[in-house]
């Protein structure tokens, strides 16, 4: 585990996603840099197909936003029943 990970339990990993509210959609991050308690990602954009830094505090993790448009979903079920059921994939790339 590198140093940064040990002092900032919050660093997300290499390779996972996270959402990015600013872009829109889910980020894969590709770096992570940490000086002075502050972090910055390096991130990969599939919509744009481009590759940015960002601060850390602008991205959360994907599971978590998925959770939340998952309960604002039931929550709009509550008010209009008959909107039908719709299927939700998630996709990730393989290590390979």
């Amino acid at each position: 585990m590198n140093r940064a990970a040990q002092t900032n339990p919050t660093i997300l990993p290499i390779g996972s996603w996270a959402f990015s509210p600013a872009h829109g959609e889910s980020v894969r991050i590709l770096d992570v840099e940490t000086v002075w308690n502050h972090t910055v990602y390096q991130i990969w954009i599939p919509r744009l197909a481009t590759v940015e830094q960002v601060p850390a505090e602008s991205l959360s993790l994907a599971q978590r936003e998925e959770r939340a448009w998952a309960a604002e979903l039931r929550k709009r079920e509550q008010i209009l029943p008959e909107l039908q059921p719709v299927i939700l994939l998630r996709v990730e790339a393989g290590n390979g």
